[in-house]
């Protein structure tokens, strides 16, 4: 018997959904479910190394570039170096939700924690 919609399966009926899993995990099949959590854990370092790298090919192509005034590239900087931070907090939440050993994780949490208090030292020097 198959399962889904070929075989006229209710998708949205879960009567018919709990009576297909308790079937599959009669027969010893496991049903493939989506971890979220674990999706979204890895989401983050993904997330904190694209903007990592976002940031440096932007700062670099502005440096080469020169179009900006000294001002200017003060202010970006600031910017840059905040953002740079925030990624590599992401990238310490990523490894610390991720990570299975005890050392790993507390290497992620302390990247991510330095680079809080850094993101927090920016705004309250750029605000005071």
């Amino acid at each position: 018997m198959g399962y889904g919609a070929a075989s006229g399966a209710g998708l949205g009926v879960v009567g018919d959904c709990d009576r297909q899993l308790a079937d599959l995990s009669s027969r010893g099949i496991e049903p493939i479910v989506i971890d979220w959590w674990y999706v979204g854990a890895h989401a983050l370092w993904i997330g904190g190394l694209a903007l990592l790298l976002a940031t440096y090919s932007y700062r670099s192509g502005m440096h080469r570039r020169s179009i900006l005034q000294i001002s200017d590239q003060t202010i970006l900087k600031s910017r840059g170096d905040r953002v740079y931070a925030i990624g590599i907090m992401l990238v310490g939440l990523g490894i610390c939700a991720t990570s299975t050993g005890l050392g790993m994780r507390g290497i992620g949490c302390v990247l991510a924690l330095v680079a809080l208090v850094q993101v927090c030292l920016d705004i309250w020097r750029t605000y005071r």
